[in-house]
């Protein structure tokens, strides 16, 4: 039982992080939507330092490599949410089986399509900058939820300050 818990504890932190930004990302408005995807094109285009010839084919394959990873979480997500909902406290040890089961196939279907989409965007970037990759994306979306949580909208807290003053 007490294994269950644990178990069941740890898919739903895990699962919570990326729920949240999902969550988050759902409930805004489109424009704030364009505009948190615009932000992000330019972060990582930054941070990439993209050429214009790069930019046009690394988008697309990008934008369909999140998809891809997107369709995958939110599957998982929904068959580990439909095991749990039935209460955590009556999972039987075949219920937390079955529901592990469902999380090492979804990590494992993430990392297929990782590994899918390294080799593709190779094609299209350097190695460096996919290493560059692997990290800023996630840097970006937590930088920009700390920024909307603080009330910094234009990234700079040092304009929000000066202007308290």
């Amino acid at each position: 039982m007490k294994k269950t818990l644990i178990f069941t504890f740890v898919l739903l932190t895990m699962i919570s992080f990326t729920s949240l930004a999902q969550q988050y990302r759902s409930s805004m408005k489109q424009e704030d939507r364009e505009k948190l995807e615009s932000a992000k094109i330019a972060y990582i285009t930054n941070r990439l330092t993209l050429t214009s010839g790069q930019a046009k084919e690394f988008w697309p394959l990008y934008n369909e490599f999140e998809r891809k990873k997107f369709e995958a979480r939110t599957k998982a997500r929904r068959e580990g949410y439909r095991m749990t909902n039935r209460g955590q406290n009556d999972l039987t040890e075949a219920q937390a089986t079955e529901i592990l089961e469902i999380h090492i196939k979804a990590r494992e279907e993430d990392v297929a399509i990782e590994k899918e989409y390294l080799s593709k965007f190779q094609n299209v970037i350097s190695d460096g900058q996919i290493l560059k990759l692997l990290t800023i994306d996630e840097s970006f979306l937590r930088n920009y939820l700390m920024r909307e949580l603080r009330g910094d909208k234009d990234g700079d807290r040092r304009s929000n300050d000066s202007s308290n003053k």
